[in-house]
């Protein structure tokens, strides 16, 4: 005689997490998309829920904060004296680009754009001069070495040189809600909302922060209520 199966119960903490929060049941229910006796019977162990309602509660129990705007593109030299205007005009005899090093985000990204050009690389003048980082590879535009490279548009700004943009990634800051009011987070959040930080960001941060060029900063959203309401305009 076969043995009568027990069910499995799925051990969770939602019900911990709702109360901490202030939410009834009816409240998150409405929020997931879901009926109030799914929600009891997630939080008693009785219901594993399925991909788009684990999907919805996750997103009911963290916050996302936009925190900047990646943004790539041809840096050339201030005034674009050689009129270049896209990759294909790096294809010219009259233009000189400096590379990056293999595997470096914006190689990819002129690799790709050379792709749905179908230009071959072997026309680019300096694609095997590589120069390590967005920041040495701008400051050989600046002194003339190069005509063009591929680097963020805050090292752009940093050296005077013009920009063209090609790409741009958006960075956010995903925190659990229940850790949104510990003392770090409101200083990092803090932080992000002043516009000396900003300006630091888009000018100064490749030296004083982190030697490294940044994202640009001037697009991080606030996170409401104590924060401030959301979104910052570009200064």
């Amino acid at each position: 005689m076969a043995a009568k199966e027990k069910s499995m119960k799925v051990h969770n903490r939602l019900a911990e997490l709702r109360t901490a929060r202030g939410l009834s049941a009816v409240a998150l229910a409405t929020t997931i998309g879901v009926g109030r006796q799914t929600v009891y019977a997630i939080e008693s162990g009785d219901y594993a829920p399925n991909t788009a309602v684990a999907l919805k509660l996750a997103q009911a129990s963290i916050a996302v904060v936009s925190l900047a705007l990646w943004e790539e593109g041809l840096v050339v030299a201030s005034g674009n004296p050689k009129q270049i205007r896209s990759v294909a005009d790096l294809g010219r005899s009259d233009v000189t680009i400096v590379n990056r090093e293999r595997g470096a985000g914006s190689r990819l990204l002129l690799d790709a754009q050379l792709r749905r050009l179908g230009i071959s690389h072997a026309r680019l003048r300096g694609y095997e001069s590589v120069a390590t980082g967005h920041l040495p590879a701008a400051r050989r535009v600046q002194t003339g070495e190069a005509d063009c490279c591929i680097a963020v548009s805050s090292v752009a700004r940093v050296l005077g040189l013009g920009f063209i943009p090609l790409a741009s990634e958006r960075y956010d800051l995903v925190v659990h809600r229940r850790h949104m009011h510990l003392p770090h987070v409101q200083a990092l959040f803090n932080t992000l909302a002043l516009a000396s930080y900003r300006r630091v960001g888009t000018s100064g941060r490749v030296r004083h922060i982190c030697r490294r060029p940044p994202s640009d900063l001037t697009r991080a959203d606030r996170v409401p209520g104590q924060y401030g309401t959301p979104g910052y305009s570009e200064t």
